[in-house]
């Protein structure tokens, strides 16, 4: 799947979201942006909707500690700012059921055209 040399984001997370994220959840949240709307698929043209992104991905690509990161992914599942579901395509509200998850999928709530 090949990706954007640039990725769209939509005027809602500055808009709305902006304001109450702290840094490290702004860079969680960047991070399953680029991830899923910043990859295009050749034949549709439609961004990704989720994506498998492991925490040391996310410790890698943000510079945070694994706790920070897990902390910043609760607090934005809380704030429905984003989605998290296992390998079996249940969603992963809390934190024992990502725990025991053996590949975590990451979507945001909001996507390219909203506003």
């Amino acid at each position: 799947m090949p990706y954007y040399y640039e990725t769209r984001i939509s005027n809602m997370l500055f808009d709305t979201y902006l304001p109450q994220l702290s840094e490290s959840e702004l860079k969680v949240l960047l991070i399953i942006i680029r991830q899923t709307l910043g990859w295009v698929d050749p034949i549709s043209k439609k961004p990704k909707e989720w994506d498998w992104i492991s925490k040391v991905f996310f410790v890698k690509k943000t510079g945070l500690s694994k706790r920070s990161v897990g902390t910043a992914i609760a607090s934005l599942i809380l704030k429905k700012i984003i989605l998290v579901k296992n390998e079996h395509n249940i969603i992963a509200n809390n934190p024992v059921t990502r725990r025991r998850a053996t590949k975590l999928f990451y979507k945001t709530t909001f996507g390219i055209n909203q506003k």
